[in-house]
């Protein structure tokens, strides 16, 4: 039998059923989405500042004591400092600079910024200039007339402030320490004549009420009490050990009541100290450097 094509239902293509269609009904359902494509992309994407901390560097390298900020380069870094872009909102504004003065040539600086970010939803980044603000990036924000480089340390979006506790720190100074030689000479010095105190050029300088400060005045540091005892030689004489008093040297044991910020889940001392019982920590108390090895940590209620 002879199938009859001639009265079965015709099926035309996909072209054929596009033609059924109006340009203007085309237009349409393109941009229908179009419109929900741009929607979804404002939805997960918005505009909102970021607050970030960012400890300052000369240039991005691996030895950060060497790039430090100079001072001729801190005293431009301002609160109030900002960039803004065509339509006058504010793009980076400098929100709060800690330093910690001292008469050192490098300090360490740490600039509170504002940030005017795209933050992305999905992926919880907030991107500064096209690439996202990430924790320990070294970044550059212009500022008017300043650079300003760093890395990034911290990055926070609500304006809470970080919980602060303040810690009694107990330790001692190690001659190794504050021979005022280059670090191996120190050691080979200290291991030949086998000391233990400083001497009393430093030893003197350290007394009860010596303060530090940040840069908006408040009291980060301040020895409370001083605990000095004559210095040790320990030598060889007539084939025997014996250790006797040296009066060009003192044991000094300090006490330290130490301001710390909240990170995570631990107390640190400018941000990035430890305390940690047998390591040591850096105190400059204007003109004087010290490194105290951490004894005890007691919190102070």
């Amino acid at each position: 039998m002879v199938k009859d094509t001639h009265n079965a239902p015709k099926h035309g293509t996909f072209l054929d059923k596009m033609g059924k269609f109006r340009w203007i009904d085309i237009f349409g359902i393109s941009l229908f989405f179009l419109i929900l494509a741009v929607a979804s992309f404002f939805f997960l994407r918005s505009s909102e500042y970021v607050t970030i901390t960012v400890r300052l560097f000369e240039r991005d390298a691996p030895d950060f004591e060497f790039n430090l900020p100079r001072q001729w380069y801190i005293e431009n870094v301002q609160k109030g400092l900002k960039e803004t872009d065509q339509l006058g909102r504010t793009v980076v504004e400098i929100l709060d600079v800690f330093r910690y003065p001292s008469s050192i040539v490098k300090q360490e600086v740490f600039a509170t910024l504002k940030v005017r970010s795209i933050y992305n939803k999905r992926t919880g980044q907030h991107t500064y200039n096209g690439l996202p603000l990430l924790i320990g990036e070294y970044r550059t924000f212009r500022l008017q007339r300043l650079l300003l480089s760093g890395v990034i340390v911290d990055i926070e979006t609500k304006d809470k402030p970080r919980e602060q506790k303040k810690f009694l720190v107990i330790g001692f100074l190690d001659p190794i320490d504050h021979e005022g030689r280059a670090p191996e000479e120190q050691v080979a010095v200290i291991d030949a004549i086998n000391v233990d105190g400083v001497r009393n050029f430093l030893a003197d300088k350290i007394i009860p009420g010596l303060k530090m400060h940040d840069s908006e005045g408040v009291v980060i540091a301040e020895i409370t009490f001083v605990n000095k005892t004559p210095g040790k030689i320990s030598l060889i004489q007539n084939n025997r050990y014996v250790v006797v008093n040296d009066p060009d040297r003192k044991r000094v044991e300090v006490t330290i009541e130490i301001l710390t910020e909240k990170i995570s889940d631990d107390y640190y001392f400018q941000k990035e100290q430890a305390l940690t019982i047998g390591e040591k920590i850096l105190l400059t108390f204007n003109n004087l450097r010290i490194h105290p090895t951490i004894t005890s940590v007691t919190e102070v209620k």
